[in-house]
């Protein structure tokens, strides 16, 4: 069963209602199973953010290409997730991004 979820990609947060004036939310529909999905990628998001590997590593470039790659492959994905289970406001929000230049 699908229910009302508030995403805020800046605070990396998933609610069931707007609690922050000053964050901006992604409405969508979604079951248990999917916000968890969600969870996920906003997890290994936040774990790329703080891994130290490409500091400790700095002089070796490829390390650090990684990492960004890494980091846009998981922002990339989130963006599909919430542009498919979004509202008809929220599909039209992330297309004006121009983040997901195939939809």
């Amino acid at each position: 069963m699908t229910k009302t979820y508030y995403v805020s990609v800046e605070a990396e947060d998933i609610q069931e209602s707007k609690l922050d004036d000053h964050l901006h939310y992604y409405e969508i529909e979604a079951t248990k199973e999917q916000i968890q999905v969600i969870a996920n990628i906003l997890r290994e998001i936040k774990r790329t953010e703080y891994d130290p590997k490409p500091i400790i590593t700095s002089l070796n470039e490829e390390n650090g290409i990684k990492t960004r790659e890494e980091q846009h492959h998981l922002i990339k994905n989130l963006y599909e997730k919430i542009y498919q289970l979004g509202t008809f406001e929220t599909k039209q929000e992330i297309r004006s991004l121009q983040i997901l230049n195939q939809l």
